[in-house]
């Protein structure tokens, strides 16, 4: 019955307004499924091509100056970097300021391999409402910046990398942040916190 619904449907929509639109119509409802499958709360639909392919494209970027952004992070992060970023244990990375897109910490992620398989970096979750950018987002291993998801990354012992001030500071180019439940997330599931500073 709703097969039949859903051609009578389609059949109408072709005869009052084109082609176009039950062109664009099918699509959404193919796509539909995609888009709600709930992606957006894991990595499962990481690509590691594609983040290879992203992660070589930064570094032409940095190698002929063509995007200046520099990481500021604690000398202990570069010794528990191994043990936290293969998996063994799951670590919070927490970055500051955000700034009006917080694009240094999608290329600090992306900019070495290590980090590409070794953090998820989360986001808000606006940038899975626009289609394109949700799948480019997905592809790149990123995941929903939202609690619920922390903790379930943290209990699967991975780590993750969350830029703490979040959107309600992203004016602000100062790293004071408000924000401090990311610290009681850590200290409820026993986790390192490493501040990564943004510049």
């Amino acid at each position: 019955m709703l097969v039949l619904i859903g051609v009578v449907t389609l059949i109408l929509l072709e005869w009052l307004f084109g082609y176009q639109t039950l062109l664009v119509f099918t699509t959404g409802v193919i796509y539909g499924k995609f888009y709600w499958d709930g992606s957006e709360c894991s990595t499962v639909r990481r690509w590691d091509s594609f983040q290879d392919w992203m992660g070589n494209f930064i570094q032409f970027t940095k190698n002929y100056n063509l995007v200046d952004y520099r990481v500021i992070h604690h000398d202990d992060v570069h010794h528990q970097l191994g043990s936290h970023l293969n998996g063994a244990k799951g670590a919070i990375f927490a970055a500051s300021p955000h700034s009006t897109i917080s694009i240094g910490s999608f290329y600090h992620t992306m900019s070495e391999p290590k980090w590409r398989r070794g953090v998820t970096l989360c986001v808000h979750h606006l940038d899975f409402a626009i289609p394109f950018l949700r799948e480019f987002s997905l592809w790149c291993g990123m995941m929903d910046v939202s609690r619920k998801n922390i903790e379930q990354s943290l209990d699967q012992e991975k780590s993750v990398y969350v830029v703490i001030g979040g959107t309600r500071e992203m004016m602000s180019s100062s790293s004071d942040t408000i924000h401090k439940g990311l610290l009681q997330i850590a200290f409820e599931k026993n986790r390192l916190v490493f501040p990564v500073l943004h510049r």
